[in-house]
């Protein structure tokens, strides 16, 4: 047969990333099979597929987390693959995210200067005496240190590998909202936290505000635990909030799609029968 093209009109779910939809044939017997050559053409809103055999073909999503082994059942699931298609978190292995060990201080700042865009040859030279020039963060925590959203620990020392505590994160998200040109809105009314006192006076007013915002909240018993440290899916969530209160304030921050690592989401999208013409 002669190889025919098929494009599917299809509109991606709002957590969908483009890249990571393609074309899918099902044979007679009802097996599934992915077509590698298949994209999505945004200017069309079609997926594309080329094709010389007849079957019934749709539109599949494959998570942008698939790859990893250790977050499939993971509550905080739903904000890594969003973070991660975001290109803004990547894995610690090629097959693992580890969803449960600390975020560290130069990944945090590395995330918001890639979600900023940051023209890293830009920051060629390093402030900190800790930070490689060499390294692949250090570009971020010198463009984060010069526009003041970050700042060093003491004697020109930046501890990147330090484990962030959590009312640093609030602080830095304080900071780069500020710098950003944005004042977070009010969502919920903020009350004190049972450790209250434990939070760093310079930090008080940002974690207030990460409350009112809804991007960070308390643990068990009302504690915010100030110096202690966030996950790496923690913060795929509250980066996750930040993302969709600063882009849709009226998006809301709770899960509204499951998602499923590993397994592509099959959308029988007006199924065709590959026919000439060439483009169906």
């Amino acid at each position: 047969m002669v190889p025919v093209t098929i494009s599917i009109p299809y509109t991606p779910a709002p957590d969908e990333f483009t890249d990571y939809l393609h074309g899918v044939y099902v044979d007679e017997e009802g097996n599934v099979t992915r077509i590698d050559s298949s994209y999505y053409d945004e200017e069309s809103g079609c997926l594309i597929l080329t094709t010389n055999h007849l079957s019934i073909y749709g539109v599949g999503y494959t998570a942008p987390s698939a790859q990893f082994t250790d977050i499939t059942n993971h509550w905080a699931l739903k904000f890594i693959d969003y973070v991660v298609g975001m290109e803004l978190l990547s894995g610690t292995t090629e097959t693992t995210f580890s969803p449960d060990t600390p975020i560290t201080r130069e990944i945090m700042v590395m995330a918001l200067g890639k979600l900023t865009g940051v023209d890293i040859e830009s920051y060629s030279t390093v402030t900190f005496s800790d930070v490689s020039t060499d390294s692949i963060y250090a570009p971020y925590i010198e463009w984060a240190y010069q526009l003041g959203i970050v700042k060093g620990v003491g004697n020109n020392r930046f501890e990147p590998h330090r484990s962030i505590t959590r009312e640093e994160i609030a602080i830095i998200f304080d900071r780069y909202a500020r710098a950003m040109g944005l004042e977070l809105p009010t969502i919920q009314q903020a009350a004190p936290y049972i450790d209250q006192a434990l939070i760093g006076d310079i930090y008080k007013d940002a974690v207030k505000v990460m409350q009112q915002a809804g991007i960070m909240t308390g643990g068990p018993g009302n504690r915010f635990n100030p110096k202690g440290s966030a996950t790496r899916a923690e913060f795929s969530t509250m980066l996750y909030r930040y993302i969709k209160l600063t882009t849709d304030p009226k998006t809301p921050m709770a899960a509204s799609r499951p998602m499923q690592a590993g397994i592509s989401t099959i959308k029988m999208v007006s199924p065709l029968r590959a026919r000439r013409p060439l483009t169906v």
